[in-house]
């Protein structure tokens, strides 16, 4: 369990081990890690492809036996929640806190879990590749296509610390931007990157949290990448230059 592994030290070095429970975990507490459950080659090598290409090169986890595979990465900043995309040709699960994987081990099918190049341990936590939460939107939304996602993935959940009434407010003005017609993305975009800059101002999310969902908002309304990151970092400063002048 999490709360086992956050003690200090964790559960698993002080406790007996079990025959039944012989495999390593890794908490997952300010990770990212991708886990591509895809059960065709070609297509797991793609969405590998794409991560490399838009998160960078870092260590992968697989099996002989499968074509099913986990890449490791750190959080920029936070430790954010698991997000999960389903498509009819399997599934792009992100990882975060609170979850857990097999580091170390033998899969259920007999297969032994094995790394490349380096094993976590060998390879250290603070090498990993940092990624931001609009990277990881960006992934969700290049990878979900090749998935045939049957819906347009939602990428962010409420993270920890994140208030109720934050998330609530928050997800109207993702309505509001998602929804937008082409000569309004831009200023409502910014609009609600403002409030959402705003009330990160006054502890009601972070402002990364806040710039990657108005962000990936605007990439559902048309935006490229580049236009939807600019339009969201810009508009987050400015409101929260605002609670602060």
């Amino acid at each position: 369990m999490a709360t086992a592994a956050r003690r200090d030290p964790p559960a698993a070095v002080t406790e007996r081990p079990e025959s039944i429970a012989s495999n390593t975990g890794i908490l997952c507490d300010c990770l990212r890690a991708v886990d591509v459950d895809i059960d065709r080659p070609a297509l797991a090598a793609k969405v590998c492809d794409v991560a490399f290409q838009m998160l960078g090169p870092t260590v992968e986890r697989g099996r002989p036996n499968a074509s099913r595979c986990l890449l490791l990465y750190r959080a920029a900043e936070g430790s954010p929640a698991k997000i999960i995309v389903k498509g009819a040709l399997g599934n792009i699960e992100i990882l975060g806190h609170g979850q857990q994987f097999v580091a170390a081990g033998t899969h259920p099918s007999g297969s032994v879990f094995a790394w490349s190049p380096a094993a976590p341990g060998i390879v250290a936590r603070d090498s990993l590749p940092a990624v931001s939460e609009q990277q990881i939107a960006a992934f969700v939304r290049a990878t979900s296509p090749l998935i045939e996602a049957r819906q347009p993935a939602r990428a962010f959940r409420r993270a920890p610390g994140e208030t109720l009434a934050g998330a609530r407010t928050l997800a109207s003005l993702v309505r509001l931007v998602a929804g937008a017609y082409e000569g309004d993305r831009n200023n409502l975009a910014f609009w609600a990157a403002c409030r959402a800059g705003e009330m990160a101002a006054i502890g009601l999310l972070d402002p990364e949290t806040a710039e990657a969902v108005i962000a990936d908002a605007a990439m559902r309304a048309g935006l490229t990448f580049a236009e939807a990151a600019r339009t969201a970092r810009s508009g987050v400063r400015t409101g929260l230059g605002a609670r602060h002048a």
